[in-house]
């Protein structure tokens, strides 16, 4: 595992550890893209990523499916 694959890792890993209301989690080159069940925690999440990571780059989206939320079709 190379050094920037295991940053990647490790900061999803520090995120999901700090933060329930994570949805998902992708990585495009070095960008973080995150989406959160409730946008109460993204200043949180924003001063956790700036002080506990090292990301650089990010953006917070919120996904309107609540997390209890059951799909017939899935």
């Amino acid at each position: 595992m190379n050094p920037e694959e295991s940053d990647v890792k490790e900061n999803i890993k520090l995120l999901r550890e700090k933060f329930s209301s994570i949805a998902d989690i992708t990585v495009s080159y070095d960008r973080y893209d995150i989406i959160v069940y409730n946008y109460d925690e993204i200043e949180e999440i924003s001063r956790f990523i700036e002080e506990k990571t090292t990301i650089q780059s990010w953006t917070v989206l919120k996904t309107k499916v609540n997390p209890n939320t059951e799909f017939d079709w899935i």
